[in-house]
């Protein structure tokens, strides 16, 4: 490596690198998972939290994670100096937090109040949330760095869709295969309280495990990319102020920039409210059982894994901008009827 670090270019990316930067995709994908599949169902139908406090503090603690991760990615970008490297630092800085965070949302303590039971989610959901954007941001940003040639590119890309499926598919089998399980006298696992502390102890492990893995695994390679970029100089972190003037201006500059955005938006607020609501209808709706219930809750993976061989061939077929559009026309029309 050190031959071509002193050619100024990087050597091959090995398979142990990119296995890692696979470990480094998935704790987003358990955390959403874990967040979206059972936060709203575990406060509203087992822990008693009324409404109107859980909805506040739900969007409460996602207005926050919005604001912050534009400012976590620019903050990012500029910490060249720091001891770890501008990508690593943050990373390392996620981990005990969002373990933390996500642990404790699922171990609500007995006979508190309805104030205090908002706060408990507020304050570690507030943990959990932005400590995996101090881990996510960065992350991603990463998986552009860590190669500079178009076919490894790709690859690194692969390894991190590879990473995001393997979490969705397999943590819903192990939630209602060692978790909530039949028994305890409730007639839906879900709604018994006793496993939901050791869920989230289990998300935390997983979660902080695969992030040392990630920051061991892809640590060697990092510190040869920021070697070679030692020449650029650091700024200073833009405020938030900045961040969103920058943004505004690019909007006006390029008007595509704002579609894409809208919709963006409005697919993963479609994906969020139908996550989040799917464990809701799986019990109280369609009364399914323990073994049908995580099969719905990957049901949208399966669709995503079938979607990406079909649509180079529709592409293709009908060019892009109509393959885009009917895409979006279907993926609406079909979340809407489910």
């Amino acid at each position: 490596m050190a031959a071509a670090e002193r050619a100024g270019t990087l050597p091959p990316l090995g398979w142990p690198t990119r296995f890692a930067f696979m470990a480094c995709a998935m704790p987003e994908l358990i955390k959403s998972f874990a967040w979206d599949a059972f936060v709203l169902f575990f406060y509203a139908q087992v822990v008693g939290l009324d409404g109107m406090l859980l909805g506040a503090a739900l969007a409460i603690i996602l207005v926050f994670d919005a604001v912050a991760d534009p400012y976590i990615g620019a903050l990012s970008d500029r910490m060249d100096r720091a001891p770890l490297g501008r990508r690593h630092t943050l990373m390392a800085a996620a981990v005990v937090p969002f373990a933390v965070g996500i642990a404790m949302v699922f171990r609500v303590p007995a006979g508190m109040e309805q104030w205090q039971i908002f706060a408990w989610l507020l304050g570690f959901g507030l943990l959990a949330r932005v400590g995996i954007s101090f881990w996510t941001v960065p992350a991603y940003a990463m998986g552009g760095e860590l190669t500079r040639e178009t076919g490894e590119r790709n690859i690194v890309a692969v390894m991190r869709n590879m990473g995001n499926q393997l979490a969705i598919l397999t943590v819903p089998y192990v939630a209602f295969a060692w978790f909530f399980v039949p028994g305890g006298g409730y007639s839906k696992p879900q709604l018994n309280p006793a496993p939901y502390p050791d869920f989230g102890l289990f998300i935390a492990i997983c979660g902080a495990g695969l992030m040392v893995i990630g920051l061991l695994g892809t640590r060697a390679r990092m510190r040869a990319v920021e070697q070679l970029d030692q020449s650029v100089a650091s700024e200073a972190p833009e405020t938030l102020p900045q961040l969103f003037r920058r943004l505004i201006a690019a909007i006006r500059t390029t008007p595509n920039v704002g579609l894409l955005l809208l919709v963006a938006l409005l697919v993963l607020f479609t994906n969020s409210v139908v996550n989040q609501l799917t464990l809701h209808l799986a019990t109280y709706f369609w009364q399914l059982d323990g073994s049908w219930t995580p099969r719905l809750l990957i049901a949208g993976v399966i669709g995503s894994l079938v979607a990406m061989f079909l649509a180079p061939a529709w592409m293709k077929l009908v060019g892009t901008r109509t393959a885009m559009i009917s895409g979006l026309a279907v993926f609406f029309v079909l979340q809407a009827g489910a």
